[in-house]
């Protein structure tokens, strides 16, 4: 998946927001959804409003079972 990173939270972890775009065919309408992934890094140089690709990983914590595979841009 491919998100941005809104902020950074602690040490190796990072907050990522994945938006999508739903389609309603019915009623021919559109709607943007957004969802916030904890996600795990390491030794990356991250900066808030970057492109991540992330995938699933085994669970790190409570919450984090993400890692950021690649920065794109």
């Amino acid at each position: 998946m491919i998100g941005t990173i809104i902020k950074i939270s602690s040490n190796k972890t990072a907050s990522v927001l994945l938006k999508q775009k739903k389609e309603i065919k019915k009623y021919r309408t559109s709607f943007f959804k957004d969802k916030k992934y904890l996600v795990h890094y390491n030794c990356m140089y991250l900066k808030i409003g970057m492109k991540v690709l992330f995938l699933y990983y085994k669970k790190i914590s409570k919450r984090k079972s993400w890692k950021i595979i690649k920065i794109l841009n």
